[in-house]
C-alpha cells in the first residue's frame, strides 16, 4: 500500500465525504428545524453540510491511504444511514405535537408511521450495503 498524495487524499475526502456529510446534514435538519416557522432556524443549521464535509476533508487528509479515506466513509455512511429514520421519527413526534386539531394530529402520526417504515426500510438496505463495504474494504487494510 502506497501512501498517497496530499492533493490526492483531498479529492478523495471531497468525493467520499459528500454522502456521510449529506446524511448527518439530513438528520440534523429533521432534529433541529422548528415546525412552526421554518425560515427561522433554516439558516442555524444550513452551513453544518459545509463544516461536516471540512471535517471530514481534515479527517481524511490524516489518513494515511485512498482505501482507508473510503473505508471510513462507509463507515459513517452506513452510522448515519441507520440513525436517519430515528431522527424522522423525531422530526413526526415535534409536528404531531404543534398540531391544535385532534384530526390533523392523526393524520400527522399516521403520515410519520408510514414514512419512518417506508425510510426506515430503505435506509436499512442502504445501511446494510454500506456496512458490507465498509467491511471488504477495511479487511485488506493493515493496521
Amino acid at each position: 500500500i502506497i501512501n498517497a498524495g496530499k492533493g490526492k487524499k483531498i479529492f478523495h475526502g471531497i468525493i467520499a465525504g459528500f454522502i456521510p456529510s449529506l446524511l448527518l446534514y439530513i438528520m440534523l435538519g429533521n432534529i433541529f428545524i422548528d415546525v412552526q416557522d421554518v425560515t427561522k432556524t433554516s439558516a442555524s443549521y444550513g452551513f453544518s453540510f459545509l463544516i461536516i464535509l471540512a471535517l471530514f476533508i481534515y479527517w481524511s487528509y490524516r489518513a494515511d491511504v485512498i482505501r482507508r479515506i473510503w473505508a471510513r466513509s462507509l463507515l459513517l455512511s452506513a452510522i448515519f444511514s441507520f440513525l436517519l429514520p430515528i431522527s424522522i421519527f423525531v422530526f413526526g413526534v415535534k409536528s404531531t405535537v404543534s398540531q391544535t386539531n385532534g384530526l390533523a394530529a392523526a393524520g400527522t402520526a399516521i403520515g410519520t408511521g408510514i414514512a419512518v417504515i417506508f425510510i426506515g426500510f430503505l435506509m436499512l438496505l442502504l445501511g446494510l450495503a454500506f456496512s458490507l463495504g465498509a467491511y471488504f474494504t477495511y479487511r485488506g487494510l493493515k493496521k
